[in-house]
């Protein structure tokens, strides 16, 4: 459920950012017992258990790269991991000159 909590959306974005590796990012997927789960990402569904938290979190992002980038670097660089290895399609977006997926 990390998908849906803002601050967990923010830690994993700003270790990205620092350049940790996503081969470091251990993913857990749970799933409807269907062997899919879904994981595509919009921010502005996310929630914090304080509305104070959520306001400010959701203003620097969109003061930083925007709601669109941040979702589309989320569903790029860490949906990315939940696919099965042999799913994995590699590109390449970028996000202020970062390579997103590598």
């Amino acid at each position: 459920s990390y998908h849906t909590r803002l601050w967990c959306l923010m830690e994993l974005f700003t270790y990205d950012m620092m350049g940790g590796a996503a081969e470091n990012i251990t993913v857990l997927t749970l799933n409807d017992g269907t062997g899919t789960a879904e994981m595509e990402v919009d921010v502005r569904e996310a929630e914090c258990s304080s509305p104070r938290d959520r306001e400010l979190l959701l203003s620097i992002i969109e003061a930083g790269v925007g709601v669109t980038a941040f979702n589309d670097w989320f569903n790029a660089r860490i949906g990315y991991l939940h696919l099965p290895l042999l799913q994995r399609r590699t590109s390449v977006t970028t996000l202020g000159g970062h390579a997103l997926v590598k």
